[in-house]
């Protein structure tokens, strides 16, 4: 189980922002990934997906299944070139049967 708590990673995240508001202006390439990992809790997928929606809500996103490589997940994401920011947690994907469709029968 993840042993960080919502307060210690706020805690790193301002210190970031406020690294970020003393630089020089220099190109960076940001990214904070929100994982609501089925590794770091014992919540449901279902119970995940709810927590991710509303952590995207929040955030003024809006998160939908997606595949990603070889597995899915529902998540929400903001790319403004250098900052790269996503709200996520893995799904079971879509089952597909012989008729190449994602059916309920499966």
């Amino acid at each position: 189980m993840n042993t960080t708590t919502p307060a210690d990673a706020a805690a790193w995240l301002r210190a970031v922002a406020d690294l970020l508001d003393r630089a020089a202006p220099v190109p960076l390439c940001v990214t904070v990934s929100l994982d609501v990992s089925e590794y770091c809790t014992s919540l449901t997928e279902a119970d995940r997906v709810a927590v991710v929606d509303g952590l995207a809500s929040a955030l003024g996103l809006s998160a939908q299944p997606a595949r990603v490589a070889s597995f899915w997940e529902h998540v929400a994401k903001r790319s403004d070139g250098a900052f790269y920011l996503s709200v996520g947690t893995g799904i079971a994907g879509p089952r597909i049967c012989a008729c190449g469709k994602a059916c309920a029968h499966v």
